[in-house]
């Protein structure tokens, strides 16, 4: 690595949040290694520093870029986006990034379905593996959740797997409840609208 101490070639082969630019906060926070993250953090790391992509830490600790064929684990096989404690994990590294002044609303430059997804936000990570824990705490924080990609989806199209799918685009997740949840925490802001242009919802 060079400094900005990024990564500038692509790695760990259909994993492609780890591609040129990855810095070792984003892998800390992909991760959910809060002990790894505080200490980059303690020692100056840049909070916001994204990958070539524009995948931000915060947006790796909230699923966003995890991909269903990353073989990374607790030594039982389970990837760590599917374990019993994912959401309790991603949440105290989502905490540490944004006390440390992380960007909630920043976007992505690019997505796999190319420039068309362009502009997702960490929601829309939480959202593709219906996290719904992880949800509610980003709303908390401040999360906007009509907020629309470059091609007009929102978190709750994510969350009804309107948006593409896990790894390679290979398996579209559809979560019901998790797109009810953000329907509800929608109407319990005077300023959210998650109707389409035509009025529907």
């Amino acid at each position: 690595m060079l400094p900005p101490y990024r990564h500038i070639g692509d790695d760990r082969g259909c994993d492609l949040m780890l591609v040129k630019g990855a810095t070792p906060l984003l892998r800390a926070a992909k991760t959910f290694d809060t002990a790894a993250m505080k200490l980059l953090l303690d020692h100056g790391a840049n909070v916001d520093l994204p990958n070539d992509g524009g995948i931000t830490p915060l947006m790796a600790a909230a699923g966003l870029g995890s991909v269903e064929c990353d073989p990374r684990g607790y030594g039982s096989g389970i990837p760590h986006y599917v374990a019993p404690d994912t959401e309790q994990k991603s949440i105290a590294a989502l905490e540490l990034l944004l006390d440390a002044g992380a960007d909630l609303d920043a976007r992505t430059l690019n997505g796999r379905a190319g420039a068309r997804s362009a502009g997702r936000t960490a929601l829309f990570g939480a959202t593709f593996w219906g996290w719904n824990d992880v949800v509610d705490y980003l709303v908390e924080r401040g999360a906007q959740i009509d907020v629309a990609e470059r091609g007009g989806l929102t978190p709750v199209d994510a969350a009804l797997g309107r948006a593409g799918g896990h790894g390679r685009g290979s398996t579209i997740e559809v979560y019901e409840d998790t797109a009810k949840r953000l329907r509800e925490l929608c109407e319990q802001q005077d300023d959210c609208d998650l109707s389409q242009p035509d009025g529907t919802p």
